[in-house]
Parts: C-alpha cells; structure tokens; sequence
C-alpha cells in the first residue's frame, strides 16, 4: 500500500527530493525559455496552479501565499510593444483563514463569458474552515478595484474540504473537487449552480469519495474533464484496490434527480503508473489522457491514454515513463497542440532537481510509440523550479506556465526562491 502524503504544496513543496529522469533527450531544435516575472514574497508568492489567458493575450492566476500573506489573484498584463515588459496587477489579496476570504487559492482561476474570474480557496473560513468558492468582478471604470463575493465556504468539511480547480459545465454550473472532507472523508465533487438572481448560488455534493472508488481527488490545476452529454471524468491519488489512485466518472441521471460513479480504471502502482495528479483531457476521438507522478517501468510516474471500446470498458496504454523514486514525476494537466502532440511538464528533473517541460510526439505509424523530448530543464535557481502546473498556449504558439520555486533568490533567498512566470517558444 502506498504511503500517504500531506497534499499543502505552501510549505510540503519547497524541500529538494529525489533525482528523476526524462526518458526523452533534449531537443535537437531550439527553444528557449524566460521568466517573465519573479515573485518576490510581496504579496505574492508560491504559485501552484497554471494560467488561463484572455482575448487581448493577459495571463490570470494566483499564487498560494508567503509569511503573513495568504494569496492573490493576479493578471499579468502583456507587454504593449515588442520589447517591453510584463506588467503584473494584483486583483485581490486574501485576509487568511481567521478571516471572511480564506487563504492559500491553490486551483487557479476561471473565466465566465462576462469575464468574471472564479476560483477556490484551499483554507479559511473560520477555525474549521475548509475553504471557500469565490468570483471576481472586473471594476466597471478602468482602474477600479475587482469586487470578491464568497459563493460558498466549505465550513467544518461536512461538504468537502480542500477544493482544487474549477470547470464550467452546462447552464453555467461550476464543478469541482475537494481533497479531503465529505460523508467518508476522502473527497468530494460538487456543483455550484446559479439560480436566477446573480448572486443565488446553490451548492450540491454530487459523489462522496469512500476509498475503494477513490480518495484524495487532487486539485492541480482542474481536476475534472466534462464530455458532451455533461458527464464528469477525473482521478483520485489514493484509494481503488491497490490504494494507488483511479480514473472515475460520474455521469448526471437522465431525469436530472443525481448522479452515478462508475470506475472507469484502477492503478496499481506498478508498470501502469499510480497516484495520477493532474487531470484529465480529451481527444477528438473520446480517448482520456493523464498522468501518475509515481510508478512506471522506471518507477518516475506516467503519461497514459485510456481507451473506450464499444461495450463500455476502458483500456489503459502507458505512452511514455519517466526514471527515478516515485512521486515526483508529472504534476500538472497535460495539453495537445494543433498537431496533436503533449506537452506537460515534471516536478523535478535537471542538475538541481528543478523540473522540466516536455513535448510528446504521436507515433506516424498505428502501432508506433510516442517520442519524449525535453524542451526546457529548470534549475531551479533564477530560471524556476518545481513546475507544479500545467501549461497553455498562446496565440503564437508559445507556452507559458509556472514554477512554485526559483526566480528572485535575492528576494526570496531562506526558501530558494518564490517561484515564477515563464514562457517557452521555439526560435528556429
């Protein structure tokens, strides 16, 4: 059985581990990474979550909090002219668990079609708090300030405690999930619906997680996938019959009364990888794709694809394995490009254990295997370290993500960095 770990990426993060390996070899071609902005402690600092951008290129995120801050929400406005610099605007800094907004937004944030951000709190409110759904919104004059309403505080983790990412599904409802909490203690995923009145929200537990069907689903970066007809698919890191995670789905009732848990694979921890952390997505023919950071022909963690066949089975496929001690392989969700090749990144890797961004390439033949490079090796000194996240594109093709660690060691010196901003694109 797996041994459990304490899933507070603001402090259980920051101390080095173990050496791993990218099975890949570094690019032949040529990119190049830059850190578009160190945090620097004040008010912000420790990014665990990716970043979602806007139509005029802007990134959004938050960062997890340092000291006596407990977070932010933060845009980070893109240079105006060739050459210029990343502007970065606080949008809301967090008061702490003692008070009314809670601390620690771990999940990142979401946009609706208004363009009001939503996101979660990992703490607060309250002694017993188990943090909080909020939304942002926007200022009507420019330069105003982003006006925060709670929608939901998970209060005592009756409903869950410990939410991760936010999707939207139909009707505009948000869907997530809770580490920890719920009738069983091993998570949750709920759903927060708008009713009529914009601020008449109803919040609904849709699955409590009780150990066999799962337990821990993780929260990096959006743990749920949504398919056509509204079904919700994710993993759990522990739980199932070999405590080593699953892939699960839960798929809403036709008269709309509840819904029902199937799951769709169960890791055991060995060659088929186990502790899958990062979400799921899709492909254009409904084949699932994911990550475990641990087990593997070589014991670093796994990219798999899980395939459905017409009589409701799922088979799994490991594409690629990464080398080293399990848990700190691949974090963050993983995202095709137009080609349809992955790109994600691994937590620790490089002569400092800082962490890489890899790419995997489809194979051209049926039965071909996927080809791993590695596009970036953080050092995890004032490049990033730690990429916990995910990535996302923009418009020219360039990837951007974060790091929880490195950047401006001279600000943030005692705990070798506060993370960063980075960008990745190719030059030739």
């Amino acid at each position: 059985m797996s041994q459990k770990f304490t899933l507070n990426v603001s402090s259980a993060l920051v101390a080095l581990a173990v050496f791993l390996t990218f099975a890949g070899n570094v690019t032949a071609e040529s990119w190049k990474e830059e850190v578009i902005h160190g945090f620097q402690g004040q008010p912000s600092a420790f990014p665990a979550a990716g970043l979602v951008t806007d139509g005029s290129g802007n990134l959004y995120g938050t960062s997890s909090g340092y000291d006596s801050q407990s977070g932010t929400v933060f845009r980070l406005d893109v240079p105006r002219r060739k050459g210029g610099h990343w502007v970065i605007d606080t949008l809301h800094s967090f008061e702490g668990n003692d008070r009314i907004d809670g601390k620690g937004p771990e999940g990142g944030v979401v946009f609706d079609k208004e363009g009001n951000v939503y996101g979660t709190t990992f703490y607060g409110v309250g002694a017993n708090g188990g943090g909080t759904i909020f939304r942002l919104k926007p200022p009507a004059k420019k330069g105003g300030r982003w006006t925060e309403t709670i929608l939901h505080a998970f209060d005592g983790c009756t409903d869950g405690c410990g939410p991760g990412g936010l999707i939207f599904g139909k009707e505009g409802a948000l869907y997530g999930t809770t580490l920890s909490g719920g009738a069983f203690k091993d998570g949750t995923v709920y759903e927060l619906l708008r009713q009529g009145a914009e601020d008449h929200w109803t919040f609904k537990v849709l699955h409590n997680f009780a150990g066999p069907d799962g337990s821990e689903p993780l929260y990096s970066g959006g743990n749920l996938a949504i398919d056509k007809q509204g079904s919700l698919y994710g993993v759990t890191a522990f739980g199932g019959a070999y405590d080593a995670g699953v892939v699960f789905r839960l798929a809403p009732s036709s008269n709309g009364d509840g819904w029902t848990e199937s799951v769709l694979y169960t890791f055991t921890g060995g060659n088929d990888g186990g502790g899958p952390n990062g979400g799921l997505i899709f492909d254009d023919a409904g084949k699932l794709y994911g990550t475990t950071r641990a087990g593997g022909p070589s014991s670093g963690g796994t990219v798999f694809e899980l395939t459905p066949s017409k009589e409701g089975s799922w088979t799994e496929t490991v594409l690629n394995s990464f080398s080293g001690n399990g848990g700190d392989g691949p974090w963050g969700r993983l995202i095709f490009d137009k080609d349809g090749n992955l790109y994600g990144t691994t937590l620790r890797e490089g002569p400092n254990l800082g962490g890489t961004v890899f790419r995997l390439k489809p194979p051209k033949r049926r039965r071909g295997s996927w080809t791993g490079t590695t596009l970036h090796k953080f050092s995890g000194l004032h490049d990033g370290g730690l990429p916990l996240a995910g990535l996302t594109f923009d418009k020219h093709g360039a990837l951007y993500g974060t790091t929880y660690s490195g950047g401006d060691l001279k600000t943030c010196s005692a705990v070798r960095g506060c993370g960063t901003i980075f960008k990745i694109y190719r030059t030739k």
